[in-house]
């Protein structure tokens, strides 16, 4: 009899001009880390696709240089050609449900249906009376953008297993460390030029967006108005020590700093300052949630969220889930999924717990192959 084996291929994730390299290994009943690697690369990766340091180069020599195991990887498309939106339709003339999906993106794309990938993660149907009508996520990569990177990969002596994108990394991450239910709740990753906000149940996706706005513009904010150095490590300090602190400090109704701190003066004054750098870019993210979840009460008419979970490098802001909780009014919390139950005994991480911003290589690394 032919055995069929389950084999975890090599996730990797691009997001602005970070790569992220995940392999998972089976371990007792679970999963533990084979490898994970981060690496800062000099330009976007649009950008170093045929260059003497190519792209290909620069993941053929990682994965030869550290403990990966295969030449078999699944990856995200980087969401610059990623195009996600909701449609309704309905199945008119016998029409399938492809063909109504097809017909309808005709009116939503700049490029012609021919020259488009498409995929639908999420597609519901709503019956009311006599008629039925169906709502869907729609996510469509340009056919020659996915085809460059597949080309680059294979060129490099690389397998592509799959093609995947964030939204459906994220969802797979977050169904391994959480349950989910009928009621919705937001997902957050947070990235470094750009985030994603999700909504989902147990069943359905009810919106999706990606936002321009990341962590690297509160890190250049703070080295600015603090003439910190270039680099981003004292700034990435400073959100990681003291980020938005300076609320449990303040008194909001007279604005006097509480009497039960145990801080010296001149901390108290640096929370009150690094706050006043960064208020104004929390506003923004608030924004980006105000609009979604807008979106979806109007669609939906579902008032109650269960909770909002942030990953990526939301790890690195020290309490952002506790300031968006008080301006949501929503349960939120920051998730480092290295630090959950889902991965069984490995210490390959046991001093590598900031990897949180790994969170959507995490669970593209999840996806399973199998073959002989």
């Amino acid at each position: 009899m032919i055995k069929l084996k389950s084999i975890y291929p090599i996730g990797i994730d691009f997001d602005d001009q970070d790569l992220y390299a995940v392999q998972l290994k089976k371990m007792g009943e679970g999963a533990a880390i084979r490898e994970m690697v981060h690496q800062r690369l000099s330009h976007p990766p649009a950008d170093m696709m045929d260059s003497d340091d190519s792209l290909g180069s620069i993941l053929k020599e990682i994965i030869k240089k550290n403990h990966f195991r295969g030449k078999r990887i699944l990856f995200n498309i980087p969401s610059e050609y990623v195009y996600t939106f909701p449609i309704s339709f309905e199945l008119e003339n016998g029409r399938s449900i492809e063909e109504a999906i097809v017909q309808e993106l005709k009116g939503y794309l700049s490029f012609t249906v021919n020259e488009a990938v498409i995929d639908y993660p999420s597609i519901q149907a709503v019956t009311k009376g006599e008629t039925t009508k169906y709502k869907a996520i729609i996510v469509v990569v340009q056919r020659d953008k996915m085809g460059q990177y597949l080309n680059m990969l294979k060129q490099a002596g690389l397998s592509v297993e799959a093609v995947d994108f964030g939204l459906t990394s994220l969802i797979r991450l977050h169904r391994n460390l959480f349950d989910l239910s009928e009621k919705p709740v937001i997902l957050c990753n947070i990235g470094n030029l750009e985030s994603m906000l999700c909504i989902v149940t147990k069943d359905s996706i009810l919106a999706n967006r990606n936002v321009t706005w990341g962590i690297q513009p509160l890190l250049n904010s703070l080295k600015n108005n603090l003439e910190l150095p270039d680099d981003n490590d004292q700034a990435l300090s400073l959100l990681r020590n003291y980020g938005l602190r300076y609320e449990d400090h303040a008194d909001h109704q007279n604005g006097v700093l509480s009497e039960d701190s145990t801080d010296d003066g001149q901390d108290r004054a640096l929370y009150r300052v690094i706050f006043q750098v960064l208020a104004p870019y929390i506003d923004e993210l608030i924004n980006e949630f105000h609009q979604i979840i807008g979106y979806v009460r109007a669609e939906t008419h579902e008032t109650a969220f269960n909770e909002i979970f942030m990953y990526g490098q939301a790890n690195s802001l020290l309490q952002l889930d506790k300031h968006l909780e008080r301006r949501l009014n929503i349960p939120t919390r920051c998730v480092n999924p290295m630090t959950e139950k889902i991965l069984s005994g490995d210490s390959i991480l046991s001093d590598r717990a900031e990897e949180a911003s790994s969170s959507l290589a995490l669970g593209l690394a999840m996806r399973k192959g199998t073959w002989l």
